[in-house]
């Protein structure tokens, strides 16, 4: 109403007009303008993605590979599903400097750590690493080291295990061990778990289990009896001196506990070999513990599930070595073991499921 509303019509009206003839034709010619560059760009073929191999010269054997399976295979698929031990390379030893910025978002390498340590996949990590020592590195007489997957088995293992320090490092350090085919020092450190693992420990796990087979072998029924009888070959000597200064070595304590618990399975043994197995075993595994096994629960848990597999057929001499074990690991000494923490260990549960499931 009056001339204070009039001014607001004829401004309205003014806007009104200014939108017709100049923004709203302008605009229609941009959408125009990018609609045609969208068209062209769509019409254009794209680039095909680069083939997807792990090892250099992989490339054109995975396509090959691919060709011969049947038309069903797609050929973006047919690297992934051809890949084989020989492509799978260890990663390359990493380490980048911190971040100076909070980041929000999860980090990458800590939700593939939190993955590998599930206890599903480090099971499967360590009885194909076991399977590997015993069906290629045994019978082909190689060096573990020089097989093409297990570096990496124990690189995931690796990583796997500083599971938690990277998770509470919350994404501002990034850190991939290395795989242990070559000694790496950083940062002035005089250790390397990894080289230790692989090189040097690795070894004497075969050593270990070529001494178990040999054990097998020269008792009654076995084909190497008759030169035992003769004196041609000589029980190996149980190793100690060997396993010093492997504490550390969390991957290998796995590896060799799987092992443990594999032979005692049933029939992968006899009653009078197992008398010279079973000190190999815990002679190892007291030095790769430091002498404190009362939290392994993982491996008491299986080594339970193992003997209870023999139901009443377990031998007594099985029986006798397991609970004189059992009794030595919960009289460990040292400062930081307590007679409560021996009380509410894990082996002590398995100790008295043992007693009332077998009547050890």
């Amino acid at each position: 109403m009056g001339d204070a509303g009039l001014w607001f019509r004829n401004e309205a009206n003014r806007q009104k007009q200014l939108w017709r003839e100049e923004v709203l034709p302008e605009t229609k010619e941009k959408l125009k303008i990018d609609l045609a560059k969208r068209k062209n760009a769509l019409k254009k073929k794209p680039k095909p993605p680069p083939p997807l191999a792990f090892a250099p010269g992989k490339a054109d054997k995975s396509k090959s590979l691919a060709a011969g399976i049947g038309k069903t295979v797609k050929k973006d698929d047919s690297a992934i599903i051809n890949l084989t031990a020989q492509d799978v390379d260890p990663l390359p030893h990493w380490k980048c400097k911190r971040r100076k910025i909070e980041v929000d978002v999860p980090s990458t390498q800590c939700l593939a750590s939190m993955l590998l340590a599930d206890p599903f996949v480090v099971r499967i990590l360590v009885d194909k690493a076991q399977k590997i020592l015993r069906a290629d590195v045994l019978k082909s007489k190689s060096i573990p080291s020089g097989h093409t997957l297990l570096p990496s088995i124990f690189q995931l293992l690796n990583i796997a295990r500083i599971s938690k320090q990277l998770c509470a490092l919350k994404g501002k350090q990034c850190y991939i061990p290395d795989s242990g085919l070559r000694k790496i020092l950083i940062d002035g450190e005089d250790f390397n778990p990894s080289y230790e693992s692989t090189r040097n420990c690795l070894p004497l796990v075969t050593k270990l289990l070529l001494d178990v087979d040999l054990d097998s072998r020269m008792v009654v029924g076995g084909d190497l009896y008759d030169a035992a009888l003769q004196k041609v070959l000589v029980t190996p000597e149980v190793q100690t001196a060997e396993w010093e200064g492997t504490s550390s070595l969390y991957d290998i304590r796995a590896i060799v506990e799987g092992s443990f618990v594999y032979l005692l399975q049933p029939g992968n043994t006899s009653e009078v070999a197992l008398q010279s197995q079973f000190p190999r075993f815990v002679a190892a595994l007291d030095k790769l513990s430091g002498g404190n096994m009362l939290n392994e629960k993982p491996f008491f848990k299986s080594l339970t599930h193992a003997l209870l597999r023999h139901k009443s057929k377990l031998p007594h001499g099985t029986r006798d070595l397991v609970t004189g074990c059992m009794l030595k690991w919960l009289r460990a000494e040292g400062d930081d073991i307590s007679p409560t923490a021996v009380v509410c260990s894990p082996l002590l549960e398995c100790f008295m499921y043992l007693l009332n499931e077998v009547r050890l």
